[in-house]
């Protein structure tokens, strides 16, 4: 495996972020049979003891945390065993977290796990990802009204939207799928809106629930198919997008 190293994007980072960075980068490297057991160790040890500091707030450390692995996400590969890795570790310490829970039971019935404010923006990171690469584009059309294509060809920058969408639907698939919830800030792209005549007589702009609903998981797979199907796509991408249908029909055929 190639060698990755994780970087801290942010321009001022937080004294608890180089830990971080540290322990996974080491996991992700190791030939250790049970890297992510003894990642996730280490970074609940990092975390009890920076929350029993004065002063911590425990739930401004885990938004911290999961900003912290998305961006660490977004720079792995798609379908490295760099990113199976950091996934394992993820669930390792989530199942830590969960434990003390049960077993403590002061948490007021509220999850350590997801903060709300991260509960609330890592969907809208998921539907921008998904939004970019299969909800369609507008082409201007001059002296005619713009154009709304499906066509994966007319997407900017397809191979990098549909790997980076694609890691969505692989590892939250389920936590995306069978839900019909608004999310603000996530309006989508053009095939996901109303035309200006439907707009007007149904008085609102999106074809279904703005955020998650079944419509829209069945667009985004809809066209991951066209995706899969175009011949003028790259083969990587057309695998990708391969992937991800058969992920999202498992996770359809689950629910």
């Amino acid at each position: 495996m190639d060698q990755i190293q994780l970087r801290i994007e942010t321009p001022a980072p937080h004294d608890f972020e180089a830990p971080i960075q540290t322990i996974i980068n080491a996991a992700i490297q190791s030939t250790n049979p049970s890297p992510a057991k003894d990642a996730a160790l280490t970074l609940d040890a990092v975390y009890l003891d920076y929350i029993t500091s004065p002063n911590k707030d425990p739930e401004s450390v885990l938004t911290l945390f999961w900003e912290l692995i998305n961006s660490f996400a977004s720079q792995i590969p798609y379908e490295s065993p760099a990113q199976e890795k950091l996934v394992n570790i993820v669930q390792s310490w989530r199942t830590l977290l969960r434990s003390r829970l049960s077993s403590t039971r002061n948490c007021g019935g509220t999850s350590p796990i997801f903060p709300p404010s991260f509960r609330k923006h890592g969907k809208t990171y998921a539907i921008w990802a998904l939004s970019d690469v299969a909800e369609g584009v507008m082409i201007p059309v001059r002296g005619s009204p713009d154009l709304v294509s499906a066509d994966p060809n007319d997407v900017d920058q397809l191979p990098f939207k549909a790997a980076a969408a694609g890691v969505w639907i692989l590892y939250a698939g389920h936590a995306l799928h069978g839900r019909d919830e608004a999310i603000g800030g996530t309006q989508g792209c053009p095939l996901w809106m109303l035309p200006k005549a439907e707009r007007k007589k149904l008085r609102r702009k999106f074809r279904g629930t703005q955020g998650l609903c079944l419509d829209r998981w069945l667009l985004w797979k809809q066209q991951f198919a066209a995706i899969r199907d175009c011949g003028s796509v790259d083969t990587e991408t057309r695998r990708i997008a391969k992937n991800v249908v058969e992920t999202m029909d498992g996770v359809d055929g689950h629910s």
